[in-house]
């Protein structure tokens, strides 16, 4: 087994189900999304954080490499939506292993979402 189909397989087995919205589409797929640790979030859109101070409102996302993302993307993780503030595909030589991306929880304006913004 390739090393690509191995994390494909972790993935799909021990990840959760995503929805991907994009353009009024939806795709299922799979991902391990963790909390974004404080230590990752010191320079995160180049703003300095307290190295005490943690919000919630960020996500590590690892998914699929048949499922790239690209800025300002829609995900829905267990009944919560987040948008995609970066994503890169992580690579081995030339074979993509894994997509890879940080995510911000959304608050107001989501697809199908009836309340005012």
């Amino acid at each position: 087994m390739s090393i690509s189909r191995a994390i494909d397989h972790a993935i799909s087995r021990y990840g959760r189900r995503v929805e991907l919205i994009r353009e009024g589409q939806k795709t299922t797929t799979y991902a391990l999304v963790e909390p974004l640790r404080r230590k990752h979030r010191l320079f995160l859109n180049e703003d300095s954080r307290d190295a005490g101070r943690f919000d919630a409102s960020y996500r590590h996302y690892v998914g699929l490499r048949t499922v790239p993302l690209t800025e300002g993307d829609e995900l829905s993780v267990g009944g919560e939506h987040y948008t995609v503030i970066i994503s890169e595909e992580y690579s081995y030589g030339e074979e993509v292993l894994y997509i890879w991306a940080i995510l911000k929880k959304k608050t107001k304006g989501l697809v199908d979402d009836y309340e005012d913004a």
